[in-house]
């Protein structure tokens, strides 16, 4: 009996709060659901575009050093996977770059870094390189030649960091 009592106050407390029978219920359910989706896809969209365009004038303002760009720069934050999307918009768009980005998470820094393959072959590595930067915000990281990324506890330093990423950018493409 405890049980039913039970279960009719929250099929009660979901048909008021849904505005429904409770036989509308799992529709009423399942239309939340959709518009959910949706309403996800949009930020993904709108947070995707943002990130393009902070990408794009970071890409207008890159210097060049023997023919290859330097592009960094802070970025919006964004999931992991649409920052890499960008990283990889660049070095297509750029040809050949060394890309460093780095963003505000969370109140932590994180750091992404990219260098083209055809500057990994004159010496360039991109986890070697992010690494150090990382040094700058309190923090470490470092992977591949190509794509690497890093983290640090320190903010404030995030602008400081990424100078010295253009610096030591600038100082590997000019041997």
């Amino acid at each position: 009996m405890a049980t039913v009592q039970k279960q009719d106050a929250v099929l009660g407390n979901l048909t008021d709060r849904f505005r429904c029978k409770p036989e509308e219920l799992p529709a009423r359910i399942d239309s939340l659901q959709e518009e959910i989706k949706k309403l996800q896809q949009q930020l993904r969209k709108g947070a995707a575009s943002d990130l393009q365009g902070a990408a794009d004038k970071l890409l207008a303002s890159a210097a060049e050093v023997n023919g290859a760009k330097i592009i960094v720069g802070e970025m919006p934050a964004g999931p992991d996977e649409q920052m890499r999307q960008q990283i990889d918009r660049l070095r297509q768009k750029a040809g050949s770059a060394v890309v460093v980005i780095g963003w505000a998470d969370d109140g932590k820094v994180q750091l992404l870094a990219a260098v083209t393959e055809d500057l990994v072959k004159k010496g360039l590595h991109a986890g070697k390189l992010v690494g150090q930067v990382a040094k700058v915000v309190g923090g470490g990281g470092g992977g591949k030649p190509t794509l690497a990324q890093a983290g640090g506890k320190e903010l404030a330093k995030l602008g400081e960091a990424l100078q010295i990423a253009k610096e030591l950018a600038v100082e590997q493409l000019g041997k």
